[in-house]
């Protein structure tokens, strides 16, 4: 398990970090980042979840119209009221490709050979076929990132 997040500066109700931790604890990634910091850091909402990365790239996506900068977003406060609503319908998403086998090779496949520079069938690869591998999976991911985005928009256009 691990955690999606908002975090925000006190004093500041607009911008905000979406990040993830695999922590036990959403407060342990609070103190990480307070660290480095000079702003008083708060956690405005957090959402449990067993996909914590490819949910915050999928959040990353779905605000990147208000990015300010790397993590940060300029959100409203309707969209923080609504964090948690907008990662669970994110997650239905995520659970409905689980079956997928683009999604199983996209996300399964590239992790085992980006960590053990193996392929699922045991098979080493040189430096320069790792990096067109793991291209290739970035590539993959982007396309499939950039197609929910648009599915999700078709559908909230029929909704109105």
């Amino acid at each position: 398990m691990g955690y999606v997040y908002l975090i925000g500066e006190v004093g500041n109700n607009t911008n905000y970090k979406i990040g993830s931790t695999r922590a036990k604890d959403v407060n342990n990634r609070l103190k990480q980042l307070q660290t480095g910091s000079s702003s008083k850091l708060y956690i405005k909402e957090s959402f449990e979840t067993e996909q914590p990365f490819k949910l915050e790239k999928m959040l990353h996506n779905h605000f990147k119209e208000k990015n300010l900068i790397g993590e940060w977003f300029e959100l409203s406060e309707a969209d923080t009221k609504e964090f948690n609503s907008i990662c669970k319908d994110k997650m239905k998403i995520i659970e409905s490709l689980k079956d997928n086998p683009f999604y199983f090779n996209a996300q399964i496949v590239p992790m085992k050979i980006n960590f053990d520079k193996k392929d699922v069938n045991g098979r080493v690869y040189d430096q320069d076929t790792m990096k067109k591998m793991i291209e290739d999976y970035n590539f993959r991911l982007k396309v499939f990132d950039d197609l929910i985005v648009e599915l999700n928009h078709e559908i909230k256009q029929k909704k109105e």
